[in-house]
Order: structure tokens, then sequence, then C-alpha cells
């Protein structure tokens, strides 16, 4: 699917430069091309300079009797502001978490934040407790504006975490571990898109960057290689994923979810 997008989009590029473009502007279409598409916040404004082109374009390529080339450029407008559209809306329904990883050391800080859901509604970032829900600055965690700060994690700080409106409606939960052991697993809060690839990366408290470390799924290994890049991600790549360093210990186990878009 990706080597076909990177076609099609080769194909848009060579038409644009034979259109009414500027020989400048033409030589500086691939680098914008990719820049735009590359956020997905900016998805609008992409289709919209994509519509622009288009208009430059249609009738002279439609007078030339290059008909399959118009059916192409509409066909790859509307796959590209669907998949930006469908990234940034199955994006939105989590709340953001920086460091972006599902694991911390004991003592770390963590930050979450609901921005970007209405703010009308009267959003609030949640936890789970053994007894009850609880919003960030009653008991846990510092308000600053639209960031909720977590100072000083501990392993029973563990868990669910997820934003809430006034009126109970919930976005999805993301579920992080903190651990008092010397190892952790990088690895990345929101779900991965299907056809996109992903690092898994092992980090030590003590070592340096540069360690080797073998990574588990679900119990049996899959690499030693010191990370774990998994290329054009499907379904069958969701698993509980881990990671050891050689007398140093292991990580605990998290869960890396595929997103449809």
């Amino acid at each position: 699917m990706k080597d076909s997008t990177s076609a099609q989009s080769l194909t848009l590029e060579n038409h644009l430069r034979a259109c009414w473009l500027s020989e400048d502007f033409a030589e500086r279409l691939p680098t914008l091309h990719r820049t735009l598409a590359t956020f997905t916040w900016s998805y609008g404004l992409f289709s919209l300079l994509c519509w622009w082109l288009c208009c430059c374009c249609w009738w002279d390529s439609f007078t030339a009797g290059n008909s399959d080339f118009v059916i192409n450029m509409w066909l790859m407008l509307v796959t590209q502001v669907q998949s930006s559209s469908s990234t940034q809306k199955a994006y939105a329904a989590f709340p953001h978490v920086a460091p972006d990883t599902l694991q911390y050391f004991q003592y770390e800080s963590v930050s979450f934040t609901c921005e970007g859901f209405d703010s009308s509604l009267g959003w609030k970032l949640m936890r789970k407790i053994p007894s009850e829900n609880m919003a960030c600055g009653t008991n846990w965690g510092v308000l600053n504006g639209s960031l909720c700060v977590f100072r000083n994690v501990y392993v029973e700080d563990s868990g669910q975490y997820w934003c809430e409106t006034r009126d109970g409606k919930r976005s999805n939960t993301v579920n992080i571990t903190v651990t008092a052991g010397s190892v952790i697993m990088e690895s990345p809060v929101l779900p991965v898109m299907e056809g996109d690839d992903v690092t898994l990366r092992c980090k030590s408290k003590t070592a340096s960057s540069s360690i080797s470390a073998s990574f588990y799924k679900n119990g049996l290994l899959v690499n030693n290689e010191g990370k774990l890049t998994i290329c054009n991600v499907s379904r069958s790549d969701e698993g509980l994923y881990k990671c050891s360093i050689s007398d140093g210990g292991e990580s605990p186990e998290s869960l890396l979810p595929a997103c449809q878009r």
C-alpha cells in the first residue's frame, strides 16, 4: 500500500512539473508535498493545496487527452485526505503523554494532557485507583493549565489514565507501567497505525545508550539486535512485548496494539 501511494505521489509531482508551475516552485514541490503530508494536523491545508494545484493542471491534462492522469490525481487526493483524517481522529481519542512511552522508571516525571479535545465539555485527566477514579489535581498530579504533571511516579501509579467530560464521557485509556527495576522498554503510547513502522528500544537506568538487548513477543525471543523495528505493522504484530539486557535485567511487558486506518 505504501509503495502504491509513493508511486502515485511521484506521478503527481512529475505531471505538476509539466503544468503551469514556475521552475522554482516545481523544484520545491517534492519537499513541500512530503512536509505537508507528514503532519496529520495539516491535512486540511494539504487538501486545499492539492485542490489548487489540480485546478491549475486539470484543464491542460484533460484537453491533452490524458484522462487516466486526471482520474488518478483525484483518487490520490481523496485517499490522502481520508487517510490523514482517520489518523487524526484515531489519535485524538487518547490523552497525550510525555515522554511518549508506556514504561517509566520510578521517580521519573510524567505529564498528561487532554489538549485537542473540545474544551467546552470540561475535559479532565482521570486515573483509576483500587477504590475509585480520581481527577488530576485532587490528591495526585499538579495542574498547570491544560497540563497534568505527575512528578516522582511510583510503582503503584501504574495503571489506566484517560480524559473525561463533566457528564462522564470518556476517551480511550492509556495504560502506563512504572517499575522499580533497572530496565524499561520504550514503546509508543498511542496504537500504531496499520502499515506504519515502529521501533522498540531497551533502556537501562544505569548503562549507557549503547547496550545489547533482546526482545520478546508473548514470551518468545524475536530479536537480539539491540532494538526492534517492525515494518509495515499489521494486526499479527499485536502482542505483549518486553526486552532484556544481559546482566542488567528485563523490562515489564507492554501491549503493542495496531489500529486500522
